[in-house]
């Protein structure tokens, strides 16, 4: 598995896991905290916590120096943007999809258009 496609699940997992996305959140907004304080601001459990810190870190979105968690915002935003890039369609994708929906929208209905259907 390619660097690119593991940044491209783990923001995926990121985005799409509430008690992660949670966890970013706070230490935006708090700035580095221990464990300890963020499982008893998020309310989570430290084993899950645990878990779900250590898969932060190894996405490169925290880091952890003296015991305290640090949302890495620069790592974050570089992520972000990697990932929105990939769920944009190519230009050429776009205009195949625009096209296809305006011939479908302005042919017959699919019985109609079936050979052999009645009219």
């Amino acid at each position: 598995m390619s660097f690119h496609h593991q940044v491209m699940v783990s923001m995926a997992n990121i985005m799409m896991h509430r008690t992660r996305s949670q966890i970013i959140r706070f230490l935006i907004a708090h700035g580095p905290a221990t464990c300890h304080d963020v499982a008893a601001a998020l309310d989570v459990p430290s084993p899950s916590l645990h878990s779900h810190l250590a898969l932060l870190r190894e996405a490169g979105i925290l880091t952890l120096a003296s015991e305290r968690y640090e949302a890495e915002v620069e790592e974050i935003q570089r992520q972000h943007a990697r990932f929105a890039a990939e769920l944009q369609p190519s230009s050429t994708d776009g205009k195949n999809v625009v096209a296809e929906v305006s011939h479908h929208s302005m042919s017959p209905s699919r019985s109609e258009s079936r050979p052999g259907a009645s009219k």
